[in-house]
């Protein structure tokens, strides 16, 4: 609630981050954060990805530009490596940067870091959506300062690629029965 509330209050101010800078906010693993391996909780790296994102959208001033204009970014896909644990008590920082995007997808890197030590290391990749449909990223550029996408990361392909073979594997295979698909929404269609 009190990040939300931040943000609000920050809604008019100048943006102090360009949109691919990159926003970096200090936590501290709390006993509530802990699981039963006394570490941080998965769930939990998720929680202050999202805290870390909310400042980059803040800072950067797209958060209040998407909202004007009714689109929400939406969280479509996480790749996550946890490298070192995060034990009770331990300061660290997690960052977020838009490294680009293409047609479909801004694509975020975040890291972890322990005295400027990668503990761990996530890409995502987000939808903009508005009305309940995933807006082309053409639509929105304008929101992005007009700029041109930056050369994604190698990894990120890799991980596209990934995604797309997993799509691949979901497909119906030739039978009189198709398997039940999971399919990705193309730009403007309808999320039901």
């Amino acid at each position: 609630m009190f990040p939300l509330l931040s943000a609000f209050l920050r809604r008019n101010a100048t943006p102090t981050l360009p949109v691919l800078g990159e926003a970096r906010v200090g936590f501290r693993v709390k006993p509530t954060d802990l699981d039963l391996n006394l570490h941080l909780n998965n769930a939990k790296y998720l929680r202050y990805m999202d805290l870390a994102r909310l400042e980059y959208f803040v800072a950067s001033g797209l958060l209040f530009r998407l909202l004007r204009d009714r689109t929400n970014p939406i969280v479509a896909g996480t790749e996550i490596a946890y490298l070192r644990e995060l034990r009770l008590f331990t300061r660290f920082d997690v960052t977020a940067k838009l490294l680009g995007w293409d047609a479909r997808h801004l694509f975020f890197e975040q890291r972890f870091l322990v005295q400027e030590r990668v503990v761990t290391h996530a890409y995502l990749r987000l939808a903009l959506v508005r009305d309940g449909r995933a807006r082309p990223i053409d639509e929105v550029r304008p929101l992005l300062d007009g700029l041109d996408s930056p050369a994604l990361p190698e990894p990120v392909g890799h991980w596209q690629a990934l995604v797309g073979a997993r799509r691949a594997a979901r497909a119906p295979v030739s039978s009189d029965t198709p398997a039940a698909t999971v399919e990705r929404p193309e730009p403007g269609q309808r999320i039901e």
